[in-house]
């Protein structure tokens, strides 16, 4: 119960330094916690970001998703009869077969992260948080990941590079290597929302995890009708999903996706679009098409550019190539997890700067700095409290609604009466 009485809190939201201002304290009137994505089509003006030589990127905007479901093009098969949409797909991507077959997949790449909200004017483009170079190992069959990365921090250049490893097996996690701007360990298990990140943002990148398991039950797809993209005649094919409906857009020319979207939580912005770019498919040694430049786009923004010079379809990779080290004491927090699928470009976003943000910032290390002046520290996060005559005046970087709600009960039991 917030107590009020004759006494007022004012907020005046800061953004020291810049590196604090990614995420926000829920609004009365809003969504203000991790939850579903509201129903309904979306659109967003893509031109903001970095641009790149691809000539395939532009602004554009997805249309009515509510159209009657439609087989689209005039494709048809032996008897006549039209062919759905998700079987062109499949076809395109290199075949049921070929697709069935992928097991592995080992892919090399280099490219750029960027941060919104951070830049040095409100509502500037995003800047450039880190660039990369990586190796990612997949495994389709059991879920296993192993990302062996090269990270050059930009936002805050440290003239040293990160080597890190990002180990996947199941449903657990292990960092291996130093990847805080601030030390740590060399080590650490990952958290279940960072794991939980982790996993989204390969699928994300690869949409042949969703293939495969639509290969295996197509039921979670409908198609949805067309529309444009960058001038090109689109289909759509939208699949369901535990956050927000994943659709794809498929080039009616090619049968290739061009183009998925979706919608999940950003605690600064509540929902927002996650838009990724899919250019230059090319076929592997077994016959499966991978992109070779992958974009996400984060409401609007470019935030990761991905460009890839090898891609190696069912690889021999080391038996233990996924394994966690045996000090790993990695446990599944399932709350967590869900956390992690419905942010997780917050865990992505912080990471590629260099400062960590996996778990919840709850704890307050409260400290009087000055007769009425509370400095209420917390891991990246902090606050300051100054009392009035009148009131309060609570001045917050702000981060997300659990740590708003923590300052608020702290605030009840010590000042407020």
């Amino acid at each position: 119960m917030r107590h009020t009485d004759h006494r007022t809190i004012t907020t005046t939201f800061a953004a020291a330094l810049g590196l604090l201002a990614l995420t926000a304290c829920p609004d009365p009137g809003g969504n203000d916690t991790d939850t579903d994505a509201s129903e309904g089509s979306t659109s967003g003006d893509t031109t903001a970001g970095p641009t790149t030589t691809n000539p395939q990127t532009s602004d554009t905007s997805e249309g009515d998703t509510t159209q009657s479901p439609t087989t689209g093009s005039s494709s048809e098969g032996t008897t006549g009869e039209p062919i759905g949409l998700l079987p062109r797909v499949i076809e395109a991507i290199g075949g049921e077969q070929a697709l069935g077959e992928l097991t592995q997949v080992e892919i090399v790449a280099a490219g750029t992260r960027y941060v919104a909200d951070e830049g040095y004017m409100p509502g500037g483009p995003a800047v450039e948080a880190s660039s990369f170079d990586t190796r990612t190992g997949i495994d389709f069959e059991s879920g296993s990941l192993r990302l062996d990365i090269t990270r050059n921090p930009l936002y805050i250049p440290t003239g040293v590079p990160f080597v890190i490893t990002e180990l996947v097996e199941g449903n657990l996690g292990y960092v291996d290597g130093l990847e805080n701007l601030f030390g740590g360990p060399p080590g650490h298990d990952m958290l279940s929302d960072r794991w939980a990140s982790t996993v989204k943002q390969q699928r994300l990148l690869n949409p042949h995890f969703l293939l495969k398991e639509l290969l295996v039950d197509p039921s979670p797809a409908s198609e949805i009708g067309p529309a444009d993209f960058d001038g090109v005649a689109h289909e759509r094919l939208e699949v369901e999903d535990a956050v927000f409906p994943v659709t794809l857009w498929v080039d009616t020319n090619t049968n290739l996706i061009t183009r998925l979207t979706t919608m999940e939580n950003a605690h600064l912005h509540r929902d927002v679009e996650l838009d990724l770019r899919y250019y230059d498919w090319q076929s592997t040694a077994d016959g499966v098409l991978f992109p070779h430049e992958v974009q996400l786009w984060h409401g609007g923004e470019l935030i990761h550019d991905e460009l890839r010079s090898e891609v190696a379809s069912n690889p021999e990779l080391p038996a233990d190539a996924f394994a966690l080290p045996p000090e790993s004491t990695a446990v599944y927090d399932e709350p967590e997890a869900i956390r992690g699928t419905r942010n997780h470009q917050h865990n992505q976003l912080f990471t590629s700067i260099g400062i960590p943000n996996d778990g919840l910032q709850t704890f307050i290390d409260a400290d009087e700095v000055a007769p009425g002046v509370w400095f209420l520290g917390g891991g990246s996060h902090h606050t300051v409290v100054v009392e009035q005559a009148s009131g309060l005046v609570v001045l917050e970087a702000p981060l997300y609604p659990q740590r708003c709600e923590a300052i608020l009960d702290w605030i009840d039991v010590n000042l407020a009466s």
